[in-house]
């Protein structure tokens, strides 16, 4: 069958070549599909738990792969979102934000880095999922993230009380006293 048996004109001679030695499809056969096929993405790779780091600072970044075939609307970008303040996300490791954009200037895209980093704003455990999604894409691609915010350690003076060197002539030396600062 002609085009891989994916079109039907009613007319025999424009659907079928004649060969000289049947060639069956089985299920070992390749699959082969008709019409368009959907847009994927495809995330490689996992961001590892950020660990404890503290409340207004970042943690080192890490990343992940991100990559897509049969896209529609070339040229067109991905959005990878954040799961909340707590996270941010970056297409180049050095621009940061609550979004970022993946550039597409075809149906594919080849794997592209997506960098995440941990921010926490408030103390505890944070967790979520880094979204992906367009391209024509009907299934949203997700990343797990999480990490735990850490209130930091406030230093803390103290010191002994000095004792009185009592009432001392003028000109005249007096002590040594001595108190401790820790």
């Amino acid at each position: 069958r002609k085009a891989n048996g994916c079109t039907d004109t009613d007319n025999n001679n424009a659907d079928f070549d004649v060969v000289t030695a049947p060639v069956p499809r089985n299920s070992a056969s390749p699959i082969s599909a008709c019409g368009a096929v959907a847009p994927v993405l495809t995330v490689t790779g996992t961001i590892a738990d950020f660990g404890n780091v503290f409340i207004g600072s970042n943690s080192a970044s890490q990343s992940y792969n991100l990559s897509g075939t049969d896209l529609t609307g070339a040229p067109g970008n991905i959005t990878v979102t954040a799961p909340s303040a707590d996270f941010q996300v970056s297409n180049d490791n050095s621009t940061w934000g609550a979004s970022t954009t993946i550039a597409y200037s075809s149906a594919t895209l080849a794997a592209t880095a997506v960098w995440v980093r941990f921010s926490p704003q408030s103390a505890g455990l944070k967790t979520g999922d880094v979204t992906n999604a367009g391209g024509g894409a009907a299934v949203t691609v997700t990343v797990a993230v999480s990490g735990t915010g850490v209130i930091p350690v406030t230093p803390v003076l103290s010191a002994t009380t000095l004792t009185s060197f009592r009432n001392i002539c003028v000109n005249a030396t007096a002590g040594p006293n001595d108190f401790t600062i820790s």
